[in-house]
């Protein structure tokens, strides 16, 4: 019964999230060159503007650079690899590599959007199209799956996954403040990943096969360590 009652309730607040973030980014998506949109867009632009500084440029580029998806890739990788060594399980290792999918999807929505990057962007020509994201969305995605296995396999503390979501938070402020992406730009990479990191977590929690939400496994408790 332990198990069939935290699996519903996990599973709940996962989807509950994932409908948040989908409704987020639909709304940047549906609207991603109206006037409203490129308004706020400007608008924050000039305040970062307002607010340049040497060491806050050092900072905000060392972090853009921690998630960037060279960075971000091997570390991720590595971590996973020490999830699975640690005697995780196997599910919990392929969550891992299913956030990966992120930087595929990345480069999709780029195409299919194909929104230019702010000025401070043009001596990076190689950064390509600006929505959504690609750094707020990897390090979303795969940073909050990995760190979030982790916490359920016992291998590290709750706050991780809080360190993981802030993390990605500053790099994707980050971004606004190096002048390479639009404040939406960094709302829908936030959303998109978001939702791929729901999707790898309700992957990792659900029943590892039909017994666990059998009548019988719920009465008995069967599973509940899982």
């Amino acid at each position: 019964m332990a198990f069939c009652v935290q699996f519903k309730r996990r599973a709940m607040v996962i989807l509950a999230f994932s409908a948040g973030a989908v409704a987020s980014f639909a709304a940047l998506a549906l609207n991603v060159d109206e006037r409203q949109i490129s308004g706020m867009n400007a608008a924050v632009r000039t305040v970062v503007a307002g607010v340049q500084s040497s060491l806050l440029h050092s900072v905000f580029s060392a972090l853009s650079c921690a998630g960037s998806v060279a960075v971000l890739g091997p570390m991720a990788a590595v971590a996973i690899l020490w999830v699975w060594r640690r005697g995780a399980s196997d599910r919990s290792a392929l969550a891992g590599v299913m956030s990966m999918s992120s930087v595929l999807v990345t480069f999709t929505l780029k195409a299919i959007f194909h929104r230019a990057r702010p000025l401070g962007a043009g001596a990076f020509p190689e950064l390509g199209y600006s929505f959504p994201s690609g750094h707020s969305l990897n390090t979303m995605a795969i940073g909050v799956t990995v760190a979030y296995v982790s916490y359920r396999e016992g291998l590290a503390p709750r706050w991780v996954v809080s360190a993981a979501v802030i993390f990605s938070l500053l790099v994707g402020v980050s971004r606004v403040y190096l002048d390479v992406h639009w404040a939406t730009d960094v709302i829908g990479g936030w959303s998109v990943g978001a939702v791929i990191a729901a999707a790898c977590a309700l992957f990792y929690e659900w029943p590892h096969s039909a017994r666990d939400l059998a009548p019988t496994s719920c009465d008995d408790g069967e599973g509940s360590n899982v």
